[in-house]
């Protein structure tokens, strides 16, 4: 595995013969388009009724290149379950029959043990860690240990028994196979190597996976206690096949 992610290895997405054959939406945080209109790619909740500090876009530093290529940058204020929600608007992926599906971010928390955190895809969820998702695929981190989470209505929640290291970037995908697979892989320590982390089966009865329903690329953090936790978004990619498989 190498450190141009698991895209590379599946053809039709990765070697799409012109850029029609997929859509794609990656978000290196280089402007601070969030806000409660459709005119920015994100919007913006306060989670659990709560205020949050907010979300600002950080400059990157001459001695650390780490920092380079856009962060975002999500603090919390001190009581428990204050978070920021962000969803972009205009839900546009779909997990369908034919219609093979990448996702991809790369994040960390600086303190793991009083931040939690969700990213993946929702129906516009926008309280995630305390509310739940009703439409989801994706991955909660729950002071450092990382989860599986889908939901069709019911959500389904599965641990991957990997941890965040600290204050260390981390990468967590997963692929469906437009079929009826998802497999979700975690690069705890940002190293280049992807481990399997598990996988659910497209089932509305049995895994709870929201096949045929639209979804758009949401990430939540919020406070575990009464800190001021901070954590890091650097990128998040969505990339599906935009004509379906014969």
């Amino acid at each position: 595995m190498n450190y141009a992610s698991i895209l590379t290895n599946f053809p039709g997405i990765a070697a799409a013969r012109v850029p029609q054959d997929v859509h794609f939406f990656f978000e290196d945080f280089r402007t601070p388009l969030i806000g409660n209109t459709k005119v920015t790619t994100w919007k913006r909740t306060a989670c659990s009724g709560q205020g949050a500090t907010g979300c600002a876009i950080l400059a990157g530093t001459d001695d650390h290149q780490e920092l380079a290529g856009g962060i975002l940058s999500m603090t919390c204020e001190a009581t428990i379950a204050d978070g920021d929600n962000l969803t972009v608007h205009g839900e546009g992926f779909q997990i369908k029959d034919g219609y093979p599906l990448y996702f991809e971010s790369r994040i960390q928390t600086v303190v793991k043990a009083v931040s939690n955190m969700w990213v993946g895809l929702t129906g516009s969820d926008a309280d995630c860690i305390e509310g739940g998702v009703t439409e989801a695929v994706g991955f909660e981190t729950k002071a450092g240990s990382i989860y599986i989470i889908t939901a069709h209505t019911t959500e389904k929640e599965t641990d991957t028994t990997l941890d965040l290291t600290a204050a260390v970037f981390c990468r967590l995908a997963f692929f469906f196979d437009g079929v009826d697979t998802i497999n979700f892989y975690v690069d705890v320590n940002d190293d280049g190597g992807f481990a399997f982390a598990g996988s659910r089966k497209v089932s509305t009865t049995l895994n709870y996976v929201p096949e045929n329903v639209m979804l758009t690329p949401t990430v939540e953090h919020s406070a575990v206690g009464t800190t001021s936790p901070v954590a890091y978004v650097d990128y998040i990619l969505c990339v599906q096949q935009r004509h379906r498989n014969l």
